[in-house]
């Protein structure tokens, strides 16, 4: 009987085999490369929040849509950026046309996630909020533990208010809304150019956030929702 010898293992190239290096081991890459997929690994769409979207515009979107390194994190450490990237990567109005990029973080620059300052013991309480105006609410609640989705009652919005404005203080809660308002009127409210904005950013951590935010904190307020007729 004639006996047959396995072939030899074949491997594929990895998905992400760098481009050739300088000599000081950086490498070039082009603007093409950082765009990440049009869908997350749940395969929900980046653009409309829809699983396995078949949108001709969300695709147009994203054909146009135009990527470069987070300049918060360079794409190291991502997962605790302030600049709330997308793995590494934020969208931008333009980009270079090349970056040279290092292979691995220095460790002079190695990024450390700022902490948050909190007081040492609660100052404010649900009185207080009498006198916030609703934005300085929505930048309290956006800095506190408020759950990303699900109802909340407004006695919950209250605490949670309470529980951002004790965890950053009046002053920073006040220099923020005034930072949020100054690059919102620079960016003319347009969301790309929002989400590209590392310190807009680093205030909402997302713009689905701040629009969470700002209806709670215009409901506590006004009694309302702020798109009520």
């Amino acid at each position: 009987m004639q006996v047959k010898a396995n072939p030899a293992p074949t491997f594929p190239v990895p998905v992400s085999a760098p481009p050739a290096s300088l000599a000081d081991g950086s490498v070039l890459m082009t603007a093409d490369e950082f765009r990440p997929s049009r869908f997350n690994s749940a395969k929900v769409c980046l653009w409309c929040g829809t699983r396995y979207c078949a949108s001709g515009e969300c695709e147009r979107k994203h054909a146009a849509s135009v990527w470069a390194p987070c300049p918060e994190c360079n794409g190291f450490n991502f997962s605790a950026c302030p600049g709330a990237c997308m793995y590494g990567v934020v969208e931008v109005s333009r980009a270079d046309d090349v970056y040279v990029l290092p292979m691995v973080q220095d460790e002079e620059e190695m990024f450390v996630p700022a902490e948050l300052p909190t007081p040492a013991a609660p100052v404010y309480t649900v009185a207080d909020l009498a006198d916030l105006r609703y934005g300085l609410l929505a930048v309290a609640l956006a800095a506190s533990d408020m759950p990303a989705r699900g109802e909340i009652s407004d006695d919950e919005a209250r605490l949670y208010a309470v529980q951002g404005l004790n965890r950053l203080g009046l002053a920073e809660v006040q220099a923020r809304d005034i930072t949020s308002r100054r690059i919102a009127l620079a960016c003319d409210g347009r969301n790309k150019d929002l989400r590209a904005n590392a310190e807009y950013m680093a205030i909402w951590g997302s713009l689905t956030r701040e629009d969470r935010a700002n209806d709670k904190a215009y409901g506590l307020r006004f009694g309302r929702n702020q798109y009520a007729a």
